[in-house]
């Protein structure tokens, strides 16, 4: 008589064969997530992340878009470059125009930055006998214009939306530098020291002696300024009061913030310094192409103009790693970064980079 079996009785063998298999099908997918076949890992996805492997610091936002990796793209021909601004949509480009007449006459072209394409041309200047032009800031609304006349010297202000001229602000000198602070204009006068305005309310004003001022440029907090004669200062943009003061060899021109650090430039040596903003420790030195007199951050990267050799020099933020040179085909003479590209000013014509 044949006994039959009842399927019950082998349970815990069944259970116990069914658990050992999960789990040796476990340990196997585990492995092949771990290290999958043709895909071996290798050393240095085990070692600590560098510097620059994590994001930037920036948290003002500075330069939030990154530049994406091109050459020059675009060429704009503009008669007799002076300077440049954006206004978080389109580039201002002052210009001499082409007008004939006893005394220098310029215009602002509007320029959409996608395509380049000029949006309007503004030559609402006032009566005045200009002797030359400077730099450009915007504050948010309105742009502003350092000019020298034969009886009048300061700043020339013009509303963004539809240029038209607004009033003149005294203070700052031609080719120092500029900076706002979200209230203020802050400006540098050659063998004085720095200067600032109520932007809404130029009448509104304080001055700041010391040093020989160049380039300014704000942190959140204070305003940073390069000297001529060897050094950089913090002033307080509450009341301009000297925080710090760094000595430096050579002559610090141009500076720049990354959200984290300032970058000065030095035309003596043809470097750039990085110094750590909440402490001012300094990071490190970078060596350039000869005569960096202008900087800018495009949320990634520190754009150098060189005058001295017509190329532009990129240097990563997290590291100064030297990222390429670029010819620009004549002394550049501005940078401005529009949230994608950057625009490399040259005498007769702006290079979209």
């Amino acid at each position: 008589m044949t006994k039959s079996i009842s399927p019950l009785r082998n349970k815990p063998s069944l259970l116990l064969t069914v658990s050992t298999f999960c789990a040796a099908l476990a340990f196997t997918i585990l492995l092949l997530r771990i290290s999958p076949p043709g895909q071996p890992v290798h050393a240095q996805e085990l070692q600590a992340p560098s510097a620059c492997d994590a994001p930037v610091p920036n948290p003002l936002a500075v330069s939030a878009l990154r530049w994406y990796s091109r050459n020059q793209t675009a060429v704009f021909p503009f008669p007799a470059f002076l300077s440049m601004v954006f206004d978080g949509s389109n580039m201002f480009v002052l210009a001499f125009s082409d007008q004939s007449n006893s005394s220098p006459s310029a215009v602002i072209y509007k320029v959409r930055a996608t395509d380049g394409a000029i949006l309007a041309t503004f030559t609402g200047f006032p009566s005045l006998e200009f002797v030359r032009f400077g730099l450009m800031l915007f504050d948010g609304q309105n742009i502003w214009v350092q000019f020298l006349a034969s009886d009048a010297s300061g700043l020339l202000e013009f509303r963004a939306s539809d240029g038209t001229f607004v009033g003149i602000a005294g203070g700052g000198d031609l080719g120092r530098g500029m900076t706002f602070d979200g209230q203020n204009i802050w400006t540098a006068t050659a063998g004085f020291g720095i200067g600032r305005f109520r932007a809404n309310d130029p009448r509104q004003s304080a001055g700041f002696p010391g040093g020989d001022p160049q380039g300014l440029a704000f942190d959140g907090r204070n305003v940073w300024v390069t000297n001529l004669t060897g050094s950089v200062t913090v002033h307080r943009a509450s009341d301009g009061a000297l925080v710090h003061s760094i000595p430096m060899d050579g002559e610090p021109y141009a500076i720049a913030f990354d959200g984290a650090n300032m970058w000065v430039t030095n035309v003596a040596n043809n470097t750039v310094k990085k110094i750590r903003v909440h402490d001012f420790r300094e990071l490190g030195t970078f060596p350039t192409q000869a005569g960096p007199s202008n900087i800018a951050f495009d949320g990634a990267n520190l754009w150098v103009a060189n005058g001295g050799s017509h190329s532009v020099t990129l240097l990563r933020a997290c590291d100064g790693a030297q990222v390429g040179v670029f010819a620009t085909g004549g002394p550049p003479l501005g940078l401005a970064f529009d949230g994608i590209n950057v625009w490399v000013a040259m005498p007769h014509g702006i290079a979209k980079m």
